[in-house]
């Protein structure tokens, strides 16, 4: 246990990192890539920033915007 961190916060991080690296997300696993485009968007709108996922290639591409970004994205690729 990290004493740095309260342990509510602790446990969210490790049950978010589980949910992250328990899904699949292989280049050549479009729906593995699908769902987690999906739960990177749950996550980063719940925390109040904006998300698209565009298709390139027919493989989502992820975007998020806080309020601070104004016309530039945050962009993950996977």
């Amino acid at each position: 246990m990290n004493d740095a961190l309260p342990p509510a916060i602790e446990r969210s991080a490790r049950s978010l990192l589980e949910q992250f690296t328990g899904t699949s997300s292989a280049s050549g696993d479009t729906p593995g890539l699908d769902r987690f485009a999906d739960l990177l968007a749950h996550e980063f709108a719940s925390r109040g920033m904006a998300v698209e996922i565009e298709r390139h290639d027919a493989k989502p591409v992820f975007l998020a915007r806080g309020p601070a970004a104004k016309q530039r994205p945050l962009l993950l690729l996977s």
